[in-house]
């Protein structure tokens, strides 16, 4: 989770990059991905991996590979479910990243493969789910 902090930093200069009138929200987040993915893949827990960043439009996305395939996870559901608990956490209580999602009408996706690169789940971060929080 640790590593998770490097990407959700580089946001953080995204959403001050906004603040400061820069350059759109879109094309400030293709900078991101393009930056980003110079440092991935990148190990960001005991088994699994941030491999790729990309934008499209306001969203931010994410894609991460688990290191075995899903049917040897007893509990996949409950990681999934603490790495979306611990990313709407840390999204939804930066000032920066909730401006950039509920000021600006951006959005964070998640997307989550298996070592077989099979789709394992997905999920959203916008204005609904920092409301929610």
């Amino acid at each position: 989770m640790g590593r998770l902090i490097i990407l959700a930093s580089l946001l953080i200069f995204v959403c001050n990059s906004i603040a400061f009138g820069a350059k759109s929200i879109e094309a400030q987040l293709r900078y991101v991905a393009d930056e980003t993915r110079k440092i991935l893949p990148m190990m960001i827990g005991e088994n699994i991996q941030a491999t790729n960043i990309d934008s499209s439009g306001k969203t931010l996305i994410n894609y991460y590979h688990f290191t075995k395939q899903k049917f040897e996870f007893y509990n996949l559901p409950s990681i999934i479910e603490k790495y979306r608990r611990n990313s709407i956490i840390a999204a939804c209580t930066n000032p920066d990243t909730i401006n950039f999602i509920v000021n600006n009408g951006g959005s964070i996706q998640y997307r989550f493969y298996d070592s077989d690169n099979d789709f394992v789940d997905k999920f959203t971060i916008d204005s609904k789910t920092c409301r929610r929080l």
